[in-house]
């Protein structure tokens, strides 16, 4: 992971907002979102942005390569990603909220950004209770217990392969995709962003291996992102309309 400093990552949101103008010069806004944002750029992150098109321009998901960065866009209309975020809170999925809450506005030309930032900050799910992650919490909470008990190599590489496709399960159903197969899963994680997924696959290979620090600790903060660990006396409250339960 590189720290990105004060004044490289000022030059390098400099350089996301040139080549978003250049690249979509109509656009009505522009959020700088994700790792870069965050300070905490991986070898193979991406830039994520999203930016705001005109309503007679169809939206569309793309990923291009710039002067030996990856470019994850999602360019969309003001009433695209208003549905989307509409979608995803009957869901209980943040993906988009927590991108419009922690971004960088690059520009915004006619204040659409700002009424996006407003609708996360008075309606986001951060303020309410994230019941339906309960299974999940419950799961990775269990996994994890098993994977660091020091039972034999045999129950830990179990519980570790167990709690790697949870992990890919939770991060697929945050972005707000369908579940499917362990493999389907994984490649559409790969596909959304290949720097997480092979930090999470690398992570995986070294806890086989018996260095299971790095993935411990991620399997900690996917916890923290969805409500944190499963609690002793709490109770599993199943809702059948979840998502996430098949």
């Amino acid at each position: 992971m590189t720290v990105v400093v004060p004044d490289v990552a000022l030059r390098l949101r400099n350089f996301v907002r040139r080549s978003m103008r250049a690249r979509f010069s109509g656009a009505k806004a522009c959020l700088f979102f994700g790792s870069a944002v965050r300070g905490d750029v991986g070898a193979e992150s991406d830039l994520d942005v999203i930016v705001i098109q005109p309503e007679s321009i169809a939206s569309y998901h793309e990923h291009y390569h710039l002067a030996g960065f990856t470019f994850d866009v999602f360019a969309l209309t003001e009433s695209t990603l208003v549905g989307m975020l509409r979608g995803q809170e009957l869901g209980h999925v943040d993906y988009f909220e927590r991108a419009i809450r922690d971004a960088v506005v690059l520009w915004d030309d006619d204040g659409v950004a700002a009424r996006f930032v407003d609708r996360v900050e008075k309606n986001g799910l951060a303020r309410r209770p994230f019941q339906d992650w309960m299974p999940h919490r419950l799961t990775i909470t269990s996994l994890l217990k098993d994977a660091k008990s020091g039972l034999t190599d045999f129950h830990a590489s179990a519980a570790c392969s167990d709690l790697y496709i949870e992990l890919v399960r939770v991060w697929i159903l945050k972005r707000g995709f369908l579940l499917g197969s362990a493999k389907h899963m994984v490649d559409l994680m790969y596909r959304e962003d290949a720097g997480q997924c092979q930090s999470l696959h690398h992570a995986f290979r070294l806890a086989l291996a018996g260095d299971a620090a790095s993935f411990h600790n991620l399997a900690e903060e996917m916890l923290a992102r969805i409500g944190g660990p499963f609690l002793h006396g709490e109770r599993l409250y199943m809702q059948a309309s979840h998502r996430g339960i098949r």
